[in-house]
């Protein structure tokens, strides 16, 4: 029996009777339908396009499944699944009702920090107004504030990435509130440094940070800065050249110009604990007084003076660091109880190995908020200067121009423009504190009505009017 003949047997449906084997189950009768799924019209002409290769191929039909793989366009796997479906239903059965394809866009849900500061006030301000904020609501804010592109849903997720929630009422609704722990950290924060200086108003304030430039740093290629238009922060590839730098300066004084580090970063050169740690010793021994010194909590600025244990530590190393942070135990006390005790004072007693070394020199370590640090930090406004002013003169993308006009622009940075950006952090976190007060006044009545036991999980993230 030819090919033809075979395809002819096979599209009669006089197959089943075939003596060749080749269908031997019989075809289900068609029914008719109004409209195809564009994946079924993929998939008529996957096969039409298969029958007519059939007419110049010699074809082995014993290969059933394989050959339906092919004439379908899928893989054999999942011909194997849906026959695999139809011998034990008997028949094959409609696709889920609730599958969604997944889109290949993906949701604009990351900004930097100065777009993110926008969406954070943009939120604290309807509570500041007394008016309760939604999804919809803050993307409409955003769209008038910074043009965003972005959908509802990937404001709801950029929202919950600068730690909102949405929490329930006994009402109903769901309220727009930030985790607990973070309005407790930037409390925490705001105080001291209103403390400082009403106390201590001549004790120097020193700010550091770092930061990265990569070589193609230019006006319409901001590596530092979201764009819109192609979707997120352009990160710098391994093919990239890329410096990192690390300064500190203050509004007394400006940089210390011997705590200047620029480097490129290599595989083998990277910013890590040991060379922060060996670069922040250097700068608290070059402080002239006592200062206070403000940094983020980036990881190889934390390293803890006794590692806090996890669940799969050794027991004994549970015990060494409750020793160590005179806390009560009982020998006879399982793992787990013990855990729960590391649990419950971690966050109090963890110590910072270059606090304790700061403290030693004689100077404080004031840690900056989480999700705040760029409004908080006038460093950040010094950087955004000094990347502006390498974007407009980078002419060549050479990674060694860039070294030497970031050496340049760090050279033009003044006193004067220290000053005026320390005042501008500073009348923020003034402010700040004011509006949190009356802002907890605000909202106390709806607070007051919020579910104790509702779960703020990211399952429960929705909109609402």
């Amino acid at each position: 029996m030819n090919t033809y003949t075979n395809t002819y047997l096979y599209e009669s449906g006089m197959a089943s009777t075939s003596t060749a084997g080749l269908i031997t189950t019989p075809v289900e009768k068609k029914v008719k339908t109004l409209d195809n799924s564009r994946d079924t019209k993929k998939i008529i002409q996957n096969v039409y396009n298969f029958f007519s290769n059939c007419r110049y191929e010699q074809v082995n039909f014993n290969k059933t499944k394989t050959l339906t793989a092919e004439a379908c366009g899928v893989s054999l796997k999942t011909v194997q699944n849906v026959l695999k479906e139809y011998t034990k239903n008997g028949k094959i059965l409609s696709p889920r009702k609730n599958f969604v394809e997944k889109s290949s866009k993906k949701p604009i849900s990351y900004m930097d920090d100065f777009n993110q500061d926008i969406v954070r006030r943009a939120i604290l301000e309807f509570y500041d107004r007394s008016d309760y904020p939604t999804a919809k609501k803050v993307q409409k804010k955003l769209v008038e504030r910074i043009n965003y592109k972005g959908s509802v849903k990937s404001v709801e997720r950029l929202i919950y990435n600068l730690g909102f929630r949405f929490r329930k009422c006994d009402d109903g609704r769901k309220f727009l509130t930030e985790k607990g722990k973070i309005v407790v950290d930037r409390l925490d924060f705001l105080r001291k440094m209103r403390d400082i200086r009403s106390k201590t108003p001549n004790k120097p304030i020193f700010y550091l940070d770092e930061t990265w430039l990569n070589q193609y740093h230019s006006p319409t290629n901001y590596s530092w800065q979201y764009s819109y238009v192609d979707g997120g922060l352009k990160i710098p590839t391994e093919e990239d050249a890329t410096l990192i730098l690390l300064h500190v300066g203050s509004a007394k004084i400006g940089f210390i110009p011997q705590c200047k580090l620029l480097f490129k970063k290599t595989k083998n050169a990277s910013m890590n604990n040991e060379i922060f740690r060996e670069w922040f010793m250097n700068m608290i021994n070059l402080l002239d007084e006592p200062s206070v010194i403000v940094m983020d909590n980036a990881s190889y600025h934390s390293m803890e003076t006794h590692k806090t244990p996890t669940i799969n530590s050794k027991k004994q190393v549970i015990q060494d660091w409750l020793n160590d942070k005179n806390i009560s135990y009982s020998s006879l006390e399982a793992k787990a109880e013990l855990f729960e005790k590391v649990r419950i004072n971690k966050k109090n007693k963890r110590v910072y190995q270059l606090d304790v070394a700061a403290r030693i020199a004689g100077h404080e370590v004031v840690r900056l908020p989480p999700y705040y640090h760029y409004q908080y930090n006038p460093m950040e406004m010094i950087f955004g200067r000094i990347k502006t002013e390498i974007a407009y003169m980078n002419r060549t993308f050479d990674i060694i121009d860039v070294e030497r006009l970031t050496h340049e622009a760090i050279d033009n940075v003044t006193v004067q423009h220290w000053k005026s950006c320390v005042e501008h952090a500073e009348k923020m976190q003034k402010e700040d504190l004011e509006k949190e007060l009356i802002r907890e006044s605000q909202m106390e009545s709806v607070i007051s009505t919020i579910i104790p036991e509702d779960d703020d999980d990211y399952s429960d993230f929705s909109d609402s009017e």
